[in-house]
């Protein structure tokens, strides 16, 4: 390590400032790294939202012949394309946390070639990481929909019992709504301690050369009490994310309220409205997606 990076404390806004700047710096490789990922993404949801849309259309016109076949085609292309994304989602992220980080502690250049190399000589862990990722996914998901009932259960409890007990109206109101905001911040803390835990998966496997069984336990132990640093990161990314979204599709709206008879939201309420639309939301994600790798990393 000729040039070798000094290790000191980072708050996390020194994190995210680095990241954006590092961004900047190498903005054309990473951009291309991310987008294999994302055009699979967009095409594996395209397929499905319009086989989605055909099968509708056949349902509403049963005389269109041949409109069920292709829509079951596409859907079943969309279904497939979802776990096809999902690996190779985990093989860029894998393959791009290694190149930053041979970037920032010995200079190395980030390319593409760098980025699949990398994560083509550990493909074997890496397919078992997105097997682990997969799991504790699923089991987020199940956790987090019986929360989901649970607050559910108790907002119509709280609901059926000011009812019955003839509280004043907006005394009800206030409960149901600092119930619901405690109910909510509860949830974002609860899935920012999880996720605090297992964000750090791919760069332990790459940059700490660990497999990916052993991977998770020191990710756990990375991840413990740095949930708050997580969650700055996912919002500021998701602030971006969502600026570049309106930047792209206000003009698009305007022009459509400008110029045609028709409105924006039917617009958006079309195929060809939903396909700009998604594709405007891939690219928005797109962009913002190597801030918060490089974060992490």
């Amino acid at each position: 390590m000729a040039n070798f990076t000094i290790l000191e404390p980072m708050s996390t806004g020194d994190v995210i400032d680095r990241a954006v700047r590092l961004y900047r710096r190498n903005f054309t490789p990473l951009v291309a790294i991310v987008a294999v990922p994302s055009v699979i993404g967009y095409l594996a949801g395209l397929a499905f939202t319009s086989g989605y849309a055909k099968l509708l259309t056949s349902v509403a016109s049963p005389g269109s012949a041949g409109m069920e076949g292709s829509a079951l085609l596409f859907l079943i292309l969309g279904l497939m394309g979802q776990p096809v994304w999902f690996f190779v989602y985990v093989f860029t992220v894998t393959g791009l946390a290694r190149v930053v980080g041979d970037h920032l502690m010995l200079g190395e250049a980030i390319t593409f070639r760098r980025c699949f190399s990398a994560a083509r000589q550990r493909l074997g862990d890496i397919v078992l990481l997105a097997l682990l990722m997969f799991g504790v996914l699923f089991l987020i998901g199940v956790i987090g929909s019986v929360i989901f009932f649970a607050v559910f259960m108790v907002v119509a409890l709280v609901i059926g019992v000011t009812a019955t007990a003839g509280m004043p109206q907006w005394l009800g109101v206030a409960l149901l709504i600092i119930f619901s905001l405690l109910a909510v911040a509860a949830g974002i803390a609860l899935f920012l301690i999880v996720a605090a835990r297992v964000v750090f998966l791919p760069q332990v496997l790459m940059i700490e050369g660990m497999t990916a069984g052993s991977s998770l336990g020191r990710s756990i132990s990375l991840g413990q009490g740095n949930w708050y640093r997580v969650g700055a990161i996912l919002l500021f990314t998701y602030f971006v994310s969502l600026s570049m979204l309106a930047a792209l599709t206000l003009p698009v709206i305007v022009g459509l309220e400008w110029f045609s008879s028709s409105s924006s939201v039917e617009f958006v309420l079309t195929p060809a409205g939903g396909a700009i639309y998604s594709a405007f939301n891939h690219t928005a994600n797109l962009l913002s997606l190597p801030i918060w790798i490089v974060s992490f990393t």
